[in-house]
């Protein structure tokens, strides 16, 4: 659809509500000739939106058999031929001049030259792209499907209101999800690739791959074990809240094995919690290698190699008992703990302060190949935050071995000959804020080959800090 759109019925700010009380439109005479020259009644006014958001200009005339054109800088805008004028999403190319001519069989009329001025954000903020790209996807979709939900489990409609219900409804589980499936039989190509461009554009390039992957990974399982909860088209797109830069809301991405909760001016601007996980958690497809937690892996295996390497360190950071899953992660019916999570006082591990050098590079590492999954307007945010020295004095590093009786986080693991050997390898960064775990579990769909499990919260700034723990800033 043109994103130009000459249609009253997508006006923003209009003017006048008919053609009729505009003094009709093109063809709306009702003599064959008009007995008086038009002339302009109410001018058109300079309009001021943000970037992404719909604008309209209008005028209103008088006379008979009236016809309209509109101009941008001079220059006539094709099918610009009504008494007003609507972009359904703009963007800084629609700043400039306009006005518009309006003409009969007795004479012509022009408008006074107005401007439209469209706000850019700020590159540097957070909501940055978001807010400009959630519009321009919102304006490519039917009234049903962006009419506010009145159930956090609707699937018809990609808005719903910013509330605690809501930005909890999430799942690292196959079913239950919310929104607009991100999907060709639900979506046009046209919304499907303004709703990619979106997600896309909140994420970095690692963050996008890994959703990527991630839903490829969907594919190959559901190969191999169908299953009516999984395949890459399994994935839902909403939008908790307004998109502004001024207010609070959430775009979130949701499906199985992954949830991008990322929360914009919010007391916080937050990314989490963030989930995702990998089954299987490796595969070779037309010769290319997949592994869409490779970077996380990595990262957590250098760790775990540098903590294990010396004795006294490993004593220090091994955690008591056996972790076969991820403790903060969510359940099939949301995140229905938020709030009521009891984050370990006693058998943390070790303090990032008694670490050496080398391992304390590797803490960072892995800190850093969560946030980085983020755009770098947010993800430089959280980490000065995170990275802080302070912050730092006060973070554990803990591990648990698994059933090799080592913390084993090998590549390809199920590759290896005893995949299963790395079952229940567990390591996690337990700071004032930060939150990461990474946990090895024996496969949902193949009990045989092991799955990751892994999520990243924030103590204070989970949904923003709106709802739950750090809400009093």
């Amino acid at each position: 659809m043109n994103r130009h759109t000459p249609a009253l019925a997508l006006a923003a700010v209009l003017v006048c509500s008919t053609l009729a009380a505009c003094g009709g439109g093109s063809g709306s005479s009702t003599t064959a000739t008009a007995s008086t020259a038009p002339a302009i009644t109410t001018q058109p006014a300079t309009v001021s939106v943000a970037l992404g958001a719909s604008a309209t200009l209008a005028v209103v005339a008088s006379g008979d058999d009236l016809t309209y054109q509109w101009y941008k800088a001079g220059v006539a805008l094709a099918g610009a031929t009504s008494a007003s004028y609507t972009i359904a999403a703009t963007v800084a190319a629609d700043q400039s001049t306009y006005y518009v001519i309006v003409t009969n069989s007795k004479g012509t009329a022009t408008s006074e030259t107005v401007s439209l001025n469209v706000t850019s954000l700020n590159p540097n903020a957070p909501s940055y792209p978001a807010v400009g790209l959630a519009n321009a996807f919102t304006a490519t979709l039917a009234d049903a499907q962006k009419t506010v939900a009145t159930s956090e489990s609707s699937t018809s409609t990609v808005l719903f209101p910013y509330n605690r219900s809501n930005v909890i409804t999430w799942s690292g589980q196959a079913g239950g999800h919310r929104g607009l499936r991100l999907d060709a039989s639900v979506l046009t190509a046209d919304q499907l690739t303004a709703a990619n461009a979106l997600v896309n554009g909140a994420l970095s390039a690692s963050g996008a791959k890994l959703l990527s992957e991630v839903r490829a990974a969907d594919d190959v399982l559901n190969a191999n074990y169908p299953n009516a909860g999984w395949g890459s088209g399994l994935y839902w797109l909403s939008i908790v809240g307004t998109p502004v830069t001024d207010g609070p809301w959430m775009l979130q991405v949701n499906g199985h094995n992954i949830s991008y909760n990322i929360t914009y001016n919010g007391l916080y601007d937050s990314a989490t919690p963030m989930f995702a996980g990998a089954e299987p958690t490796d595969w070779t497809s037309g010769g290319v290698a997949h592994a869409p937690l490779e970077a996380q892996r990595q990262a957590v295996a250098n760790l775990a190699t540098a903590l294990q390497s010396d004795a006294g360190t490993a004593a220090s950071a091994r955690l008591n008992g056996t972790f076969t899953d991820i403790l903060m992660g969510a359940g099939a019916n949301g995140d229905i703990n938020y709030g009521l999570l009891s984050y370990p006082s006693a058998n943390r591990g070790v303090l990032y302060s008694s670490l050496s050098d080398a391992q304390k590079a590797y803490v960072k590492a892995v800190i850093e190949a969560w946030v980085r999954t983020q755009r770098d307007n947010l993800a430089n945010t959280l980490l000065p935050v995170y990275e802080d020295d302070t912050a730092l004095a006060n973070t554990y590093v803990g591990f648990a071995p698994g059933a090799s009786g080592t913390a084993d986080f090998s590549a390809n693991p199920n590759g290896s000959a005893s995949p299963l050997a790395t079952k229940n390898s567990y390591l996690r960064i337990d700071g004032p804020r930060v939150w990461i775990e990474f946990a090895v579990v024996p496969g949902t769909a193949n009990p045989n080959q092991v799955a990751y499990r892994t999520v990243w919260r924030d103590k204070v700034a989970d949904y923003g800090g709106s709802f739950g723990p750090g809400a009093a800033k």
